[in-house]
């Protein structure tokens, strides 16, 4: 996995059982939030705000970052190319 996909995507906690995965290679803060991590007891359960083909729930938050790591294209930005379009027209 490249270094690019590998920063790009950070886990943030924001309370005990809670944390946050962004997107830092967005400059506009409103829409770098990719999901929301919610723990439970043996599982975590993701809440994706991204149309991403992954699951809702895991063993635990590293495996969620990692598969949403692995999923992305490095140098690709889905929600850049949307709002590049949104400004052509």
């Amino acid at each position: 996995m490249s270094n690019d996909v590998q920063d790009r995507f950070t886990l943030n906690q924001v309370s005990p059982d809670d944390w946050v995965i962004f997107d830092t290679s967005l400059s506009d803060a409103t829409l770098r939030l990719v999901a929301c991590v919610s723990e439970h007891d043996g599982f975590v359960e993701v809440r994706w705000f991204r149309h991403v083909s992954l699951p809702t729930r895991f063993l635990d938050r590293t495996e969620a970052l990692d598969a949403l790591r692995a999923t992305a294209v490095p140098g690709r930005n889905e929600t850049a190319d949307r709002e590049a379009a949104l400004v052509l027209h």
